[in-house]
Order: structure tokens, then sequence, then C-alpha cells
């Protein structure tokens, strides 16, 4: 979803627009789907949703982050459905207080209503999404913004494969990219990392050693992340996941010594065959230190082995 909005109170200064770069992307899963108990009626449902949000470009404020939502929808008409949805918002902030640029981490809460238009006529569970976000946050801005976008349903997704570790393939995987400090004055790297995965049902869990490259003046980083996975196929070749987990590393050009951080993984992926597939990925790496936050754009390919 695309859309506007305002940033106001805080540390706004000068033109509080986002400039029309206010952007969401948003994974959900009905409760059903877990074997939750329904209170409510046929026409009435309840979601689990993770969020990439992006709030646009407020002089001084680019902030961004991430949110759980517990979502209530409602079909009004055939075509036409209400969505409300809540839940805390982990977001940062790149901005400058008292003259120095810092990453400003915060944790407040994301709350939406929205209006879905179906559009069956042209593909079956697609449709259009209106939506006004609100952002509450203490002690720094808060935000308002009207979005638009498309999504989609899956409703027959496939089965997943028997959990069985004695026969569970570990995958290999290789990817290459970008890597963006979250501070002026730096510049991209290349970034890359070698990983290992196991599935088992809707999760996984992965070990990887990342290099994310030298920006020029701030990072230099490179180290082992472990992750947990929440994974969800919406075809027979395409899968969603969300990963997250600490990453050790140390960064060359700050003291060299380990510091413990933390890494936040969105990833599509598709087969090629039963034993390869291809995948994007957007990591963002959080020092909480308020600086050196960075955000990791890779493609790469996985294979089977074992199993």
């Amino acid at each position: 979803m695309l859309g506007n909005g305002r940033a106001y109170g805080g540390n706004t200064v000068g033109d509080r627009s986002m400039k029309g770069r206010a952007m969401s992307v948003r994974l959900g899963k009905g409760l059903a789907s877990f074997g939750a108990p329904s209170v409510f009626s046929d026409s009435e449902k309840m979601r689990a949703d993770f969020v990439y949000y992006n709030e646009g470009h407020p002089d001084n404020n680019h902030r961004d982050g991430f949110a759980a939502q517990l979502v209530y929808s409602n079909a009004l008409h055939r075509d036409v459905t209400a969505e409300f949805g809540a839940g805390p918002y982990l977001s940062m902030n790149t901005t400058k207080i008292n003259g120095v640029q810092i990453n400003d981490s915060n944790l407040g809460a994301l709350l939406f209503a929205a209006v879905r238009i179906g559009l069956g006529r042209y593909a079956q569970d697609l449709h259009v999404r209106i939506a006004l976000n609100y952002v509450a946050m203490r002690d720094v801005h808060s935000s308002n913004a009207l979005l638009f976008g498309i999504g989609k349903y899956f409703t027959e997704v496939p089965a997943y494969p028997p959990a069985d570790f004695s026969t569970n393939p570990i995958w290999v995987g290789v990817a290459a990219g970008r890597a963006t400090t979250n501070h002026s004055g730096t510049e991209e790297a290349l970034s890359f990392f070698l990983e290992a995965k196991r599935y088992r049902g809707p999760w996984a869990a992965s070990i990887a050693a990342f290099v994310e490259g030298d920006d020029g003046s701030r990072v230099n980083r490179r180290g082992i992340a472990a992750q947990g996975w929440l994974i969800q196929p919406l075809t027979d070749k395409w899968a969603v996941s969300v990963g997250v987990g600490p990453y050790v590393a140390h960064n060359a050009r700050d003291s060299g010594n380990a510091r413990v951080l933390s890494l936040i993984t969105l990833q599509a992926d598709r087969s090629i065959s039963s034993t390869v597939k291809v995948f994007g990925s957007f990591s963002r790496v959080k020092t909480f230190t308020e600086k050196n936050d960075r955000d990791l754009f890779q493609i790469g390919v996985m294979k089977h082995f074992g199993g």
C-alpha cells in the first residue's frame, strides 16, 4: 500500500508531510487456521497480521518499523469488507536531536481502519484496500496516513510437509545484495550471506554468516545470525516468511568487539524444482545503540541436501 499523511508533536519541525512516501506491506493469517474457536458470525473474521510500515519523509523524521496486529473484519456486502486492527509497533527513526543524527528506537502502537473492495471479476480473492493508519508514540511524534493498495487472499494453500526430522533436508543458500546504513553521509555497500535452514511444518530455524560490507565511514560489519521463522505457503511454488533472532557481529569501524544485535527479515521465495528455490529478502539490523542500524536487500538461491 502507498499513500500520504502527516506527523505531529514530538521532534517534528518544518514540513510535517510524509511527502507521498508512506508505504506498508502486510502479511496475515486467519485465526481459524490455528484452531481458535469462533465467537463471531459467518460474516466476521479475526486475523493475525505482521506489518512493515514506512511513515515517509517528514522533515527530520524518517521513521519505519514492524508491527504485530490483531485484526477484526466484517463483510458488509458481497464485495465490501470493513477492517479494524491494532497492535504493538517497534519503530526506528533516523532523526537529528540537538544536532546529532541518531537511530531513535521506540515501542508504540499502530492502529488502522480499512475498507476492502473485492475485485473478484478480475481475479479470485483480489481486492483494493483503503486504510487510515494511526501511530501513537509516547514522548515522540505520532502520525496519521491514508493509504491505497491492492491485496489478495490465498484460500487454498498447500499442505505443510510431514514434520519428520529423519527425512527433512537441510537447505543451504547463498545471497548477495546491498546494505544501506541509516545515517546520512554513508555509502551503499555490497553484502553477502551463507545460510543453512531446516523446516518443520509452518516453522523453520536457520543459522547464517553475514558480511554486510563497508559503508565508507560508519559500518564494516560481519557476524553470525540465528533466526526462527514462521512460514506461509501461498501456492505450490510461492511462499512468504518472517524471521527474527539474535545476530552476533563485530564492526571494524567501531570498537571491533563482538556485540549482540537483532535481525528481522521478510522473505519471499519461489520453488524452481523440488530441490532448488530462489528468494528475495529485506532484513533490518537493529543495534539498539541509536546508531548504525542497517537495511539489507538481497536475492539468492537455496538447494536442499539430504532427506
